[in-house]
């Protein structure tokens, strides 16, 4: 887990990214606020452009983001 802090006192967290290694898969969390989230579940050998290859995204509120990864099981 990496956060994100502002350079600015009181220096705030102003990101959150959960990185999961399982297997082939590598899953990926990123939280800037309730309103800004995003997933992803990524090929970890398969790159493209300098970026592993998707295999499912989401993308929208965090509530959004969390209901879609609870689908993934």
């Amino acid at each position: 887990m990496q956060l994100k802090r502002s350079p600015e006192p009181p220096h705030d967290v102003d990101e959150l990214v959960y990185f999961a290694e399982n297997g082939l898969w590598l899953d990926v969390l990123r939280v800037r606020s309730d309103t800004d989230a995003q997933a992803a579940r990524l090929i970890r050998q398969s790159v493209v452009e300098n970026r592993p290859t998707a295999v499912w995204e989401a993308e929208g509120t965090l509530a959004e983001v969390l209901d879609r990864l609870a689908e993934l099981g």
